[in-house]
């Protein structure tokens, strides 16, 4: 037999093979059949549903998405009934054509064999559904003019009728003495399915109604003859509050002791063998229902006298908050509320300004208005002000309301979150220079010599360069502030260098006539000591006279001859 279909099932894959010939790709067919038994007839090239390759097909969107391994995929092949060629008189046929046509009907009829019931006998492994009127009719087994229709009431909704899975005869509605005990299984009868009045004395067994086949209530005291009821019939224990008829023990019934009234309330201790009566209880309890309560709506009293509920206190805290005033942060300064955010419209609520966006300049009275307006475009004045203080961009702004709208009293210039930061992480330096704030202010006090300094940090560089000689220098100050007190001499000095440098090559030279001056020095006063000796004798004096007066000259002195009449020539030193 001829391949015209392939079916799929427990698989989830989009994509599936098929082993039939086709002529066209539309003769190619896709059904998906769910374990309901119910099958959906695809379209090709849908977007949910299939596309056909030379010999597979390919499911798309919710064909392909919704499958699942309980469904079957039925690929088969429904060749188109009209022929591809047509032969008219007189015109030339071509073999393409005729095996066209043969395969088209050979197609066809492989398709017809493989699907069609034979009327004696067949398998159906689909749905078979008859259509509008359509009925089943058996002949029976006798062929005559007398058969059963099978048929259906025209059904409002989708209607299922299982057979079940045992071996039996239908029963009809129609049929006699057909169902008997035999067909009840146990307990399927119920008190639904019995009819009223068809359980008659007759049918009841001696002894068959117990007590616990009555019902709660069932028995009144209609049903009970008078006086059958004696102390006798009542067990101990028996009467219970359930066997007690509502409002049949009241007040009157109670010992007193048990029931406190009214006028006795306020007298009553605390115990588990009496209870209070309704205007008892409400005149000792609070009642949330009466005056006492204070509920959500109702003006505050502050009393002992009253209980608040949990609307009330919630409506207190909020006017207690509102009174207190509040706090409303702004973008910028144009983001100003139309309205005055304050719950009294007067002064006490602050508005933050996070940010200023340009620079703006306080009047010379300390007014700030330009770039100040609320959402709506309205201006906003602030008062209070520094006079002519410039408040950056970037800044921030603390004002308090007033009780005139859009006016504001400037409170705090809030830096920026930046400075802030760099502030804090100088804090330890900060600390320092507070420690020297004297010193600070000594500086303070020679600004303008700091900027002398300033200006000649070049030379300071060249100076804090030679610091070791600075050094040394600091080290003979007082003999460079004996130097300062002769700057004449120094000055005299520099202007001979030269000579100065004559007399530093000729060092030596130098200090051997100091030397010989100095005893020379010290021979002319042991003369002027001889010649104060000899004053008494005038030729003497005369020329010891002439002696000293040459010798402060130290060069050329001549020759001096002592008391004992021995002579120095003293020209040799010159």
């Amino acid at each position: 037999m001829a391949t015209t279909e392939n079916t799929y099932t427990n698989t989830t894959t989009a994509t599936h093979s098929f082993t039939f010939p086709y002529l066209q790709k539309s003769d190619v067919k896709v059904s998906l059949k769910d374990d309901g038994g119910a099958v959906t007839e695809l379209t090709k090239d849908d977007t949910n549903g299939y596309t056909v390759q030379t010999t597979a097909i390919t499911l798309t969107g919710t064909a392909a998405s919704g499958l699942t391994t309980a469904d079957t995929v039925r690929i088969y092949r429904e060749t188109a009934a009209a022929l591809p060629a047509t032969f008219y008189p007189g015109s030339a046929i071509r073999s393409s054509d005729l095996n066209d046509n043969f395969t088209q009907n050979l197609y066809s009829t492989q398709e017809v064999v493989e699907r069609y019931l034979d009327s004696k006998g067949g398998f159906l492994d689909t749905t078979l559904t008859l259509g509008e009127d359509a009925d089943l009719i058996f002949e029976g087994e006798t062929s005559n003019d007398f058969e059963t229709t099978l048929t259906v009431t025209d059904p409002t909704v989708d209607r299922t009728i299982t057979l079940p899975d045992e071996t039996g005869t239908v029963i009809t509605s129609a049929g006699t003495d057909v169902i008997d005990s035999a067909h009840y299984v146990d307990g399927s009868i119920d008190t639904a399915h019995i009819g009223d009045s068809q359980i008659t004395t007759a049918k009841i067994a001696t002894d068959a109604v117990t007590r616990a086949k009555i019902a709660t209530d069932a028995i009144n005291s209609t049903l009970i003859e008078n006086g059958a009821v004696t102390t006798s019939r009542i067990a101990d224990d028996a009467v219970n509050n359930e066997h007690i008829a509502d409002g049949a023990i009241d007040s009157a019934a109670l010992d007193a002791a048990t029931v406190i009234t009214n006028s006795e309330q306020a007298a009553a201790t605390v115990n588990d063998t009496s209870f209070l009566t309704s205007s008892a209880s409400d005149a000792r309890y609070f009642q949330q229902s009466s005056s006492e309560t204070l509920k959500d709506g109702v003006s505050w009293v502050s009393s002992d006298a009253y209980i608040a509920t949990a609307a009330a206190i919630d409506d207190r805290v909020t006017a207690l908050v509102d009174e207190v005033g509040g706090f409303v942060a702004i973008a910028d300064e144009s983001k100003f509320p139309t309205t005055n955010p304050d719950f009294a419209d007067d002064t006490g609520t602050i508005i933050s300004i996070t940010s200023l966006s340009a620079d703006r300049t306080a009047s010379g009275s300390g007014v700030l208005t330009t770039g100040f307006t609320t959402t709506g475009s309205v201006a906003v004045t602030i008062t209070g002000c520094t006079n002519d203080q410039v408040y950056k961009q970037g800044y921030g702004l603390l004002v308090e309301t007033t009780s005139t709208l859009n006016t504001y009293t400037f409170v705090r210039y809030v830096a920026q979150t930046s400075d802030v930061i760099s502030i804090a992480a100088i804090t330890s330096d900060i600390s320092d220079v507070a420690a020297i704030d004297s010193n600070v202010t000594t500086v303070a006090g020679i600004a303008s010599n700091v900027t002398t300094v300033a200006g000649i940090s070049a030379d300071v560089t060249t100076v804090a360069a030679d610091g070791t000689d600075i050094g040394t220098v600091a080290g003979i100050s007082a003999n460079v502030t004996t130097v300062a007190g002769i700057s004449g001499n120094v000055t005299t000095v520099a202007g001979v260098s030269a000579d100065v440098t004559t007399c530093a090559t000729n060092i030596s030279d130098i200090q051997d006539a100091d030397n010989q001056a100095t005893a020379a020095a010290s021979s002319a006063s042991a003369a002027s000591s001889s010649a104060s000796a000899a004053a008494t004798s005038a030729t003497s004096a005369a020329g010891a006279v002439t002696a000293l007066n040459t010798l402060s000259y130290y060069h050329d002195l001549g020759s001096i001859a002592d008391t004992a009449g021995t002579t120095t020539d003293y020209g040799a030193i010159a």
